[in-house]
């Protein structure tokens, strides 16, 4: 039991240190990593992921400030908020919340779906080559999902004064990011002068896209547009649920 604990604890510390997270690290480990919980542990492990965050952000910082903005961070560097947008927070956190709600309200039926379509309990020869058939028809269809789109909304052209063909300009494309942490979101599937917000969040890696969607504003002029926005939440939200359960041999890791 002892051991179970530590465990449990030192994986939801992992958790809070890595995204600044307390709170977040100690559901993890309830819902991930242990398999025995008690009221002791949970005050033990709040304590220790508290003690891991802050020793993070300290790390970040050199061990020079802990800044007062607490665990909101933003990737801009003079980017902060107003105390009255906690407000607007906390309606988008109600939202979202419901969101997530629905997300696992949906995986049930979908697993239950499988469960019963597939004769997971006594699968046969048959069932196990539906299956497989499922794995092709999710990775077609995500392929598909993701790239289609971004191409039927074309792309748009970035600020004429802010276009530059020098080498200078390019070596901070290829970084990702210009001078003042600002993203380049241009190329991926357009010319060098043009930018797809949806193909730069689809279709690129997922830290740079987190690391887009907490900026406040894009290198070169470009915009992320409500429209490009809403058409990624849907396929992101709804190509996750599809993935969740499939045989597909791979690990979804949802903070």
């Amino acid at each position: 039991r002892n051991k179970c604990e530590f465990i449990a604890q030192g994986a939801s510390m992992g958790v809070a240190a890595a995204f600044g997270a307390p709170v977040g690290g100690i559901l993890f480990s309830l819902e991930e990593a242990a398999s025995f919980w008690s009221r002791s542990l949970t005050w033990r492990a709040f304590l220790g992921t508290m003690i891991a965050a802050v020793v993070a952000k300290l790390t970040k910082s050199r061990f020079t400030e802990l800044t007062t903005s607490g665990f909101i961070e933003f990737p801009d560097r003079d980017a902060s908020f107003e105390l009255w947008e906690l407000g607007t927070f906390s309606v988008l956190a109600t939202v979202t919340g419901f969101m997530g709600a629905l997300f696992c309200n949906c995986v049930k039926r979908t697993l239950a779906f499988r469960r019963r379509f597939f004769q997971l309990g006594s699968p046969t020869s048959a069932t196990k080559r539906a299956r497989l058939a499922e794995v092709l028809f999710v990775v077609i269809f995500t392929m598909t999902i993701c790239f289609w789109p971004a191409i039927l909304m074309g792309c748009k052209p970035l600020a004429e004064d802010s276009i530059s063909g020098s080498d200078e300009h390019g070596a901070r494309m290829l970084l990702g990011s210009d001078d003042n942490g600002s993203p380049h979101i241009e190329g991926i599937i357009c010319p060098g002068n043009e930018y797809s917000d949806i193909a730069f969040l689809l279709l690129n890696s997922k830290e740079a896209a987190i690391k887009t969607l907490f900026s406040r504003e894009m290198a070169s002029g470009a915009m992320l547009s409500i429209p490009s926005l809403a058409v990624v939440y849907v396929i992101v939200y709804g190509t996750t649920i599809l993935t969740f359960g499939s045989a597909i041999p791979v690990g979804l890791f949802i903070p």
